[in-house]
């Protein structure tokens, strides 16, 4: 059977057969089988059946988006409408959230505009017989994916659409890594592969949970390994561009980071004169420090004399095992960096 009422009917004429005996019927109401429906476009629309129409609530619905491993689901509930809300009409979503966790959340109709962020590749939609009291519901919702990932672990890897092979065309990919206050991020490049006609195609690492924050370091491009990367804070903003030519030889980037608890507390200097040093000074500073100081005097500029420096090791390019960066300000900007 397909609902939940049954209307059975039995009819019998002017004759009669001694062998028939008439019948017994068992009946047991039993779960409803959910119909499912797989979706991966990059795009598209979920309706209840028979939509506009309302759908009442006989048999469960279940969609499952599942989309490529780098994209994230974002789904729009446009319309939402039962002839009357009982609260036993409801959508269940099952989603993963910003910090990398399987849950759900319930919709329950008349909550039209909802918007559900999935920041994995999957995303599941469950029309739920909750109850023969409903009332039936009708529903329309639009997903849509983006490349967008998310990290909270104490470690991971990061890399761009379809690595080792060559990134797809017109990307816009953003990532970010979230760890609990206290911490801070090292983030290292193990391959670095992007066009460099003109930085067309880029990499832009910001020094916070967003795009507003100050980047960390000028755009990256070519294939030049970056520096290692440090934030001042708990989380790092990664952003991914690509325009609209394609090199095979353009693999992208794999980057690798941990994350580590501050060795010191940020540390604010007024006096007019003073100084500072490393921890354990003039003892050789222990593994994953990471220090913040900011000097502020009540007049005049500040300058900085280095007595004694013996800190990581200097390449071509850029440091390596330790660093000390100076900025012109009291915030952490790359664009205000003091070069020697």
């Amino acid at each position: 059977m397909s609902q939940h009422n049954v209307l059975f009917h039995f009819h019998s004429d002017d004759t009669i057969d001694s062998t028939s005996q008439g019948f017994y019927v068992r009946v047991s109401g039993v779960e409803p089988v959910p119909v499912e429906q797989n979706l991966n476009a990059s795009s598209g629309l979920v309706t209840s059946p028979g939509y506009p129409a309302l759908y009442a609530n006989e048999t469960d619905y279940k969609w499952n988006i599942v989309l490529l491993p780098y994209q994230s689901v974002t789904l729009n509930v446009s319309h939402y409408k039962s002839s009357v809300c009982s609260g036993y009409e409801r959508l269940l979503v099952y989603y993963t959230d910003h910090r990398g966790s399987s849950t759900y959340t319930y919709l329950y109709c008349g909550r039209t505009g909802a918007v559900v962020v999935s920041y994995s590749n999957r995303m599941q939609l469950w029309l739920q017989a909750v109850s023969e009291v409903s009332n039936g519901q009708a529903f329309q919702a639009m997903w849509k994916t983006e490349c967008r990932r998310s990290f909270s672990g104490a470690s991971g890897t990061i890399m761009s659409p379809d690595s080792p092979n060559a990134y797809p065309t017109n990307l816009d990919c953003s990532y970010l890594i979230t760890r609990d206050t206290g911490y801070y991020i090292n983030l290292t490049f193990t391959s670095f592969a992007l066009d460099s006609d003109l930085c067309n195609d880029y990499v832009q690492i910001f020094d916070g949970s967003s795009n507003s924050f100050p980047l960390l370091t000028s755009p990256l491009c070519g294939s030049s390994l970056p520096p290692v990367l440090l934030s001042t804070s708990n989380s790092l903003w990664i952003e991914f561009h690509s325009d609209g030519t394609t090199d095979p030889s353009s693999t992208g980037f794999v980057a690798t980071y941990t994350s580590h608890i501050k060795e010191c507390k940020s540390t604010t200097l007024t006096s007019i004169n003073g100084f500072l040093a490393s921890p354990g000074y003039p003892v050789q500073y222990a593994q994953f420090t990471y220090c913040v100081w900011t000097i502020t005097v009540p007049f005049g500029i500040v300058e900085l004399t280095f007595q004694d420096f013996a800190v990581g090791q200097k390449s071509t390019y850029d440091c390596y095992g330790a660093q000390v960066r100076v900025y012109d300000g009291e915030n952490v900007d790359a664009s205000t960096v003091i070069e020697t």
